[in-house]
């Protein structure tokens, strides 16, 4: 195993079942940089933005060491990272919300790095923004599923988001319109793209999709 320190992020790597598995620990207010070499793409399995244990990170603060959904963690980090061959997130509550107030919190990463793309890749941007995908050389967009509104109230923070059931029906017909079997493609995050699903509510677009031949 190989221990790597650096700005308050520690790294190992270790071998498992003939695969490289590569952990990131990030205290939290730093930033997580993931990174595959040699052409291969990061693959997510595992994240937790919360804290399990006293001695990651010490702090004079609390330290409840129930803390973090593994769910809402693994999302986000796949969001920013999955299909990726290099990435930074950073640990906070800005991305991740606050899962345990007062507890100084880590983000925890467990990842692959594979010679193919990943099964699915997640996108999102916030109201105003653009989604950018892309495909590898000789792979097109496959979208599955998209959705312009707002799901949950920590993405995309912003003063108005109580409305976190807000679907635009049309979301993945009019991503499909624009990036089925292109090899990249952007969409704009935006009311006249998509309608307005929730008046005075801010919104955001999530893409799933796949790469393929």
């Amino acid at each position: 195993m190989k221990v790597f320190l650096l700005v308050a992020t520690l790294a190992t790597v270790t071998s498992f079942a003939s695969s490289w598995i590569y952990s990131s620990t990030t205290c939290e207010h730093n930033t997580a940089n993931l990174k595959c070499r040699n052409g291969k793409f990061i693959w997510v399995y595992l994240a937790r933005y919360g804290r399990t244990q006293d001695d990651t990170c010490p702090n004079s603060g609390l330290h409840d060491t129930n803390c973090g959904s593994l769910h809402d963690s693994l999302m986000e980090v796949r969001l920013a990272c999955h299909g990726h061959q290099a990435c930074a997130i950073r640990a906070s509550n800005d991305v991740f919300g606050d899962p345990c107030h007062g507890t100084n919190k880590y983000l925890s990463v467990h990842y692959l790095c594979l010679r193919r793309p990943p099964a699915i890749y997640v996108r999102r941007a916030c109201e105003g923004h653009n989604i950018e995908m892309e495909c590898p050389t000789d792979y097109v967009i496959n979208v599955h599923y998209a959705n312009y509104g707002r799901t949950a109230f920590h993405p995309c923070i912003h003063p108005a988001r109580s409305d976190v059931s807000c679907h635009a029906s049309t979301s993945t017909s009019v991503v499909q319109s624009t990036c089925e079997g292109e090899t990249s493609c952007v969409v704009p995050a935006t009311n006249s793209a998509f309608g307005d699903p929730c008046v005075g509510t801010y919104k955001y677009l999530t893409v799933y999709y796949v790469c393929t031949v």
